[in-house]
């Protein structure tokens, strides 16, 4: 990431006419996201009507969650879930595969009820992230564990980072 950072933007602040222009940080960005999902389940929703989904038949007022979670880890969409490979969301001319980008902008919310802060949210996101590591350098201390505390929500379990200045 910060190769890409220092290659594109050389010293100057990052802004989101950036974000098209730093497809590595976007992917490491998603790839954090799937893999290090804060909900493991999306709000609860209710069936407005009966409903046969594959061979299941829901009735009219039954409540649904998306198990965000679940797709995150799904061996049949990511091959290697338990792995980080912020490639898996590039394309091999280094643009983002979009239908995967859609997979993890699940866990802001499916239908009408999505998250209306989700595109500030990514926003946001990627100038934090793309500003940290454009200034720092990172070495975790201790893991990496990638374990899990999972209960409403997941948090990782604990390990030590070091920040250091890189100028």
């Amino acid at each position: 990431m910060q190769q890409e950072i220092d290659n594109i933007l050389g010293g100057r602040r990052p802004t989101l006419q950036d974000q098209g222009k730093l497809p590595y940080v976007e992917a490491t960005i998603l790839e954090v996201m799937r893999h290090g999902t804060i909900a493991p389940l999306n709000i609860p929703h209710s069936t407005s009507s009966d409903v046969k989904f594959r061979d299941y038949e829901i009735k009219k007022g039954t409540v649904v969650f998306c198990n965000i979670y679940g797709i995150f880890k799904d061996k049949n969409i990511w091959a290697d879930p338990d792995k980080f490979r912020p490639e898996r969301f590039l394309t091999k001319d280094n643009t983002i595969i979009q239908e995967r980008a859609d997979i993890i902008a699940t866990q802001f919310g499916v239908g009408r009820r999505r998250c209306i802060g989700d595109t500030l949210s990514k926003r946001e996101l990627f100038l934090f992230i793309t500003s940290i590591y454009q200034a720092m350098n990172t070495n975790l201390q201790s893991g990496p564990n990638y374990g899990r505390i999972i209960t409403i929500n997941c948090k990782p379990t604990p390990y030590k980072i070091q920040i250091i200045p890189r100028y």
